[in-house]
């Protein structure tokens, strides 16, 4: 059956499914993906570290890009403490700038 009413009243009105009272703002972001870091940083001989502390959880995903030179490859350690996701450790190219995304991932599936 599907709603005939476009304004949300009379016959077949869908009623109230806009807005906070149908629980789209709790399950949206707890199925979706969504960025909770973004950052650049510049590698020491090759390699850096970044702490990320309060992301519960070890469904993270990290992307990352060397942007001072694009073909140059950056590989990505993630250490997690106690279910926790606390560090990230970049390994690159000399002082080349990395820049990083932390996603963290939907649970829809």
């Amino acid at each position: 059956m599907s709603a005939t009413s476009v304004t949300g009243k009379g016959a077949g009105a869908a009623g109230n499914l806009k807005g906070p009272g149908n629980g789209r703002n709790h399950f949206v972001p707890s199925v979706t993906p969504h960025v909770v870091a973004a950052d650049e940083i510049a590698l020491v001989a090759g390699a850096a570290t970044v702490e990320v502390p309060g992301l519960s959880g070890v469904n993270y995903t990290v992307q990352a890009q060397d942007i001072t030179t694009p073909s140059n490859t950056v590989a990505v350690t993630k250490t997690n403490v106690s279910s926790t996701l606390s560090r990230l450790t970049f390994a690159g190219t000399g002082t080349d700038v990395v820049s990083y995304i932390v996603v963290k991932m939907g649970q829809a599936g």
